[in-house]
């Protein structure tokens, strides 16, 4: 089943069980880019963010897909709160693998509808789906256009974290007042990766853990438009 809706004469949503398409209201789209939610999340929570101040002029020639995690997570008997999910076992890295194989056959698919032009192709995340999207686009077959992540963290499910032979243009965002994956975690976490010269990391002081920062939304803006980023640090 499917729902497709036209809030304005610029783009329209499209929704499956499978995650939630934003387009350019004319289909007609230059880049991708593929953002995956975090844990305990669904698609129908989270889309909002792209429809910010700082992130809609995307929708004028990029299409942006938010997959849904397919990993329901167990409620009580007696919550009524709607289902929320999860990408991967914590305890299965095969469960990790078949979600990268569903990536990249989608990756694959748009790099076709792109003209074959890999770099036209963006991949992101928020928190586990930022980890889930680094660790994907350092084994895609694509030299895609860049990674970017926000609160992404380090899973223990893999035992190692793959590495390119090619520079893939990351960005990492992160609070320094994320009290649920703090930041000193992370740094040790992803040490290896942080000391390529293809990654920039920027922190945000009074950052917690959402994507409800002006000055994180900016930087993704930039970053997929391939500007240069003006950000002043508030450390």
């Amino acid at each position: 089943m499917s729902s497709s809706l036209n809030l304005t004469q610029n783009f329209t949503i499209d929704q499956t069980e499978k995650g939630l398409t934003l387009t350019p209201y004319n289909k007609q789209y230059k880049y991708c880019l593929v953002f995956l939610h975090g844990y305990g999340m669904t698609v129908s929570k989270f889309f909002s963010v792209f429809l910010s101040a700082e992130l809609l002029e995307l929708l004028n020639d990029f299409k942006i897909y938010i997959p849904q995690a397919p990993r329901r997570i167990p409620q009580n008997k007696e919550d009524d709160e709607p289902a929320t999910f999860s990408w991967f076992s914590y305890r299965d890295v095969n469960t990790l693998n078949e979600i990268v194989d569903e990536i990249q056959g989608y990756i694959s698919h748009e790099c076709k509808v792109l003209g074959n032009d890999p770099k036209k192709i963006f991949l992101g995340g928020f928190s586990q789906g930022g980890f889930v999207a680094l660790y994907t686009s350092q084994i895609l077959k694509e030299s895609i256009g860049g990674v970017i992540t926000v609160g992404a963290f380090r899973s223990r499910v893999c035992k190692y974290f793959p590495e390119r032979k090619d520079d893939v243009p990351v960005t990492m965002i992160h609070g320094l007042a994320d009290d649920l994956i703090q930041w000193d975690l992370v740094k040790v976490a992803f040490q290896d990766l942080l000391q390529k010269s293809y990654v920039k990391t920027f922190l945000i002081k009074e950052m917690k853990h959402d994507l409800n920062n002006a000055e994180a939304r900016k930087i993704m803006y930039q970053f997929l438009r391939h500007q240069d980023i003006n950000f002043k640090s508030s450390l």
